[in-house]
């Protein structure tokens, strides 16, 4: 039977509803899952036995290096390396040649982070450094060390906690628990052999390698052995150590000990020749015989350890506190082994124990701690006799 007009408009209204609901429903989220591209898979590159190199603006050669692998970021711009060995470079010339057993390429190159048994030679000076974790700045050519580094040259051997290596000055600069030792050997067959050593103890210094020259600006001890028997110790403000010359200048408060002689010497500035143990100042300077307990002063001098000889002048004062005695004289030379001095030059000798009296003159010798000294003049009425009796 054929539909009626309001039947088919009804039919009509029905099945334009469901095509208009048909195509206002959301997509199945299973449909659209299956029809969603696959995601990128990341990959990193990895080269074995590879040989890597970075250049500079200038077309320069930074850094070159041998590694046994070397696997990359996924930007290319870090990279993990094993068994590293290869050269720093400073102005296309090697200043340093490397080895370790890990690294680290950082920020495409500018760094590089070496880990776990290095050593680090510089070629020019044959310094050696090692320890167990670098970090190679390329554009400021710094190489910073940390943990158990140890800084070796022929003349001299440098631990601490850090440091830092100045390739463009040749300069190390070492910081915490520091410990610098040179050493020195008789080299003559002839003669036995002498091994001695110089150690500082100090929290930082500088040691420029290309000038020989160690430099501490912190409270510091210096200890000279021969053997393993300390002979001399120094306590210092500052000091500077020239390696070729076997050379210390010490500034600020000093305090320098002998052990043979029995001394204790006092003065600002100090240059001590640690090799042959001889002392020098332009100023003031007090030596103290610390078991004879005589005291010699004056304002300028040197002092002779090995040969336990004292030579002061510029107005010079010696006083045995035992037997109550001094002399006062221009020059002076003093012998603490036998505890002997000759003197010249305005002498005047004053004894307070015993029978007190004052010698003058031009010339002394004779020893303190027997009382027996004798004042004579080039002009016999030049010497005067004062004795003052017992009250």
């Amino acid at each position: 039977m054929p539909l009626s007009r309001r039947s088919s408009v009804l039919w009509g209204g029905l099945l334009l509803s469901t095509l208009m609901l048909s195509s206002c429903a959301p997509p199945d989220p299973l449909e659209q899952r299956s029809q969603a591209p696959p995601p990128k898979e990341e990959s990193s590159l990895t080269l074995n036995n590879a040989t890597l190199e970075q250049a500079n603006a200038k077309g320069q050669t930074v850094w070159k290096i041998q590694v046994e692998e070397a696997r990359y970021s996924v930007d290319g711009k870090n990279a993990t390396l094993v068994n590293v060995k290869g050269d720093f470079y400073e102005d296309g010339k090697v200043v340093l040649q490397v080895k370790a057993d890990k690294g680290e390429i950082i920020e495409d190159g500018k760094a590089l982070f070496l880990r776990e048994n290095i050593v680090a030679l510089d070629p020019r000076n044959k310094a050696v450094l090692r320890a167990q974790e670098v970090e190679w700045q390329t554009e400021s050519s710094i190489l910073t060390a940390r943990q158990d580094l140890k800084g070796e040259h022929p003349d001299l051997t440098v631990t601490a906690k850090e440091g830092r290596y100045e390739t463009k000055e040749e300069k190390l600069i070492v910081s915490g628990d520091v410990v610098a030792v040179t050493e020195h050997n008789t080299k003559d067959q002839n003669k036995p052999k002498d091994p001695r050593r110089l150690e500082l103890k100090t929290d930082r210094i500088t040691w420029e390698i290309k000038n020989n020259r160690v430099f501490g600006d912190r409270p510091l001890t210096l200890v000279r052995f021969v053997d393993q028997t300390a002979t001399d110790e120094v306590k210092s403000d500052q000091a500077e150590l020239l390696l070729k010359q076997q050379l210390v200048h010490l500034a600020g408060l000093n305090q320098f000990k002998s052990v043979e002689p029995p001394l204790q010497i006092a003065a600002e500035p100090i240059s001590w020749y640690y090799l042959t143990r001889f002392v020098t100042t332009d100023k003031p300077i007090s030596i103290v015989d610390y078991k004879q307990r005589i005291t010699v002063r004056g304002n300028r001098g040197a002092v002779n350890l090995a040969a336990g000889i004292a030579k002061l002048e510029q107005g010079t004062n010696t006083t045995s506190q035992e037997q109550q005695s001094q002399l006062y004289a221009d020059e002076l030379t003093y012998n603490f082994g036998p505890q002997t001095l000759q003197a010249k030059g305005n002498i005047v000798y004053e004894q307070q124990k015993g029978v007190k009296f004052n010698l003058t003159g031009d010339l002394a010798q004779g020893s303190l701690p027997d009382n027996n000294v004798v004042v004579t003049s080039t002009s016999p009425e030049r010497v005067v006799t004062e004795i003052f009796p017992n009250q």
